[in-house]
């Protein structure tokens, strides 16, 4: 469902989930809460259109009734014309009942030709079989003519509907050719599409275009797991997109994408009531949808994600179609894992450009200062990180920073930092080797542990860092690349 608007300053989850917002932290509770799924369910059977009025008798029904209603409707003109040759002759005739059948049959099938038989050969008992206006039969004779014409009447029926059952079966299977037919071409365009999508957002465009169309779905909305939650992706104005880009929903709520980003097959609902009580939060997201289908995407053998697919009309989750949104789903995690590749290579050849840029400065005569800043400058922009910093040993038991960018009053250029709260720095500047610290907060102690605290380093925090050594072969100084962020782009 498009958003339309911004969460207003009150924690209403129902309105929030409805925009497709994400609920803050004093909502969240009630992500889950029994009131959420009593206003779906009374939502649902008060306030949907499509449910059905008190008496419905149901499509089935009401076409079985109109079906026997135009067979009496043949009978009595079968009896009819019956009765007008009786009056041209003494002799009953009964040909024009088993016309009515096979009229019958063939235009309201095997309810319209039962009533059709009831009728004409009932009233035909009653209006023309002597003696008239009587159900009796005076003779033999006359009921044996009677009984013959039912039994071909019967007959006649009986072949009829075969026919017609195996002309319907024919134009079915026609039909259903046809739909798989335009189902795998619109597969193939989106695979033809996939191949040239090079971002994240365009690859999310054409899954939100491409993949409603071909399994008839009515939209469709990609996201991307980011820890215990899942961000919907922005496809850049594809007509097709349901949820509310950049909307995150913890991974353990009761919709069908969430739930198929966090087990890793298939969630569906064919009905709205299966809807509402299965899903109640997917179903409060989308109010319009009789049930829904959610897939999940693959990069390799990594779960990355899943995609939604709202359906207008009960029981259109098929096998074929679920079997299609897998497939759709594969594609699109092949072009998700393409698109990061790109994104990775791209990244790279900009950072190999920014290095080089920055090498004929360092000839121009620039100041060891500005080469250092430059260096930090260029290093932060170049691996996108949070922080970059220069350490240049004071003696053997101290690190000073010499550097820092952005600048800090944390820690300000001539701050020292002792190698014992750093373990294996001092080591890896002596064999003037890289090292790389995933949690910066575990790994060190000491002074250097409360400058990543203050500076923001979370438990998820990396550094790497890196030796630079002088002609004469000792050690002068050590850079540090720190990222506070988890993640910054999405990668396969």
């Amino acid at each position: 469902m498009p958003y339309t608007g911004k969460p207003t300053e009150h924690h209403d989850v129902n309105r929030e989930l409805a925009h497709g917002a994400r609920p803050d932290s004093r909502s969240r509770r009630a992500f889950v809460s029994p009131a959420v799924r009593v206003q779906a369910v009374t939502m649902d059977l008060g306030q949907n259109p499509d449910a059905p009025s008190v008496g419905d008798l149901g499509p089935h029904v009401r076409g079985l009734i109109a079906a026997s209603a135009l067979g009496v409707a043949i009978g009595a003109f079968g009896v009819l014309l019956s009765i007008l040759l009786f009056s041209l002759s003494t002799v009953v005739v009964y040909a024009p009942l088993l016309g009515a059948v096979a009229v019958a049959v063939w235009v309201a099938g095997r309810p319209g030709a039962v009533a059709a038989i009831v009728t004409g050969w009932g009233l035909a008992a009653w209006a023309i079989t002597p003696p008239r206006m009587s159900f009796g039969i005076a003779s033999r004779d006359d009921f044996v003519r009677w009984a013959s014409s039912l039994v071909v009447g019967v007959v006649i029926g009986g072949v009829g509907f075969a026919m017609r059952r195996g002309q319907e079966r024919a134009a079915l299977a026609a039909e259903r050719e046809e739909s798989s037919r335009l189902r795998v071409e619109r597969l193939q365009a989106l695979a033809a599409s996939l191949s040239a999508a090079l971002t994240l957002e365009e690859v999310a465009g054409v899954m939100v275009d491409g993949v409603p169309a071909a399994i008839g779905a009515r939209g469709g909305a990609l996201g991307l797991v980011e820890g215990v939650e899942l961000v919907i992706v922005d496809p850049r104005g594809a007509s097709g997109q349901t949820l509310r880009p950049g909307a995150r929903f913890p991974l353990t709520a009761r919709a069908p994408i969430t739930t198929a980003a966090r087990e890793g097959k298939p969630a569906w609902a064919q009905r709205r009531r299966e809807f509402v009580s299965r899903f109640p939060e997917g179903a409060t997201l989308a109010p319009y949808a009789s049930g829904a289908l959610a897939v999940p995407v693959f990069v390799g053998e990594r779960l990355a994600g899943a995609m939604g697919f709202p359906f207008q009309d009960p029981d259109a989750i098929t096998a074929e179609v679920r079997a299609l949104a897998r497939i759709a789903a594969d594609l699109g995690g092949q072009a998700l894992e393409r698109a990061g590749l790109y994104e990775l290579e791209r990244s790279s050849r900009e950072s190999l450009d920014r290095v080089l840029a920055v090498a004929p400065r360092f000839q121009q005569g620039s100041t060891p200062e500005a080469v250092v800043i430059s260096v930090c400058a260029e290093a932060r922009r170049a691996f996108g990180c949070d922080v970059v910093q220069i350490w240049t040993p004071a003696d053997e038991e101290q690190l000073e920073v010499t550097w820092r960018d952005p600048p800090s009053d944390v820690i300000p250029p001539g701050t020292r930092i002792d190698f014992a709260d750093f373990p294996g720095l001092i080591d890896t500047m002596r064999a003037f080797r890289s090292m790389f610290v995933q949690n910066a907060q575990s790994h060190t102690s000491g002074e250097a542990q409360r400058h990543a605290t203050r500076v923001g380093c979370s438990p998820h925090c990396g550094s790497r860092s890196s030796s630079e050594h002088s002609s004469s072969g000792s050690s002068r100084s050590s850079g540090s690349v720190r990222s506070r962020s988890r993640t910054r782009r999405w990668s396969p």
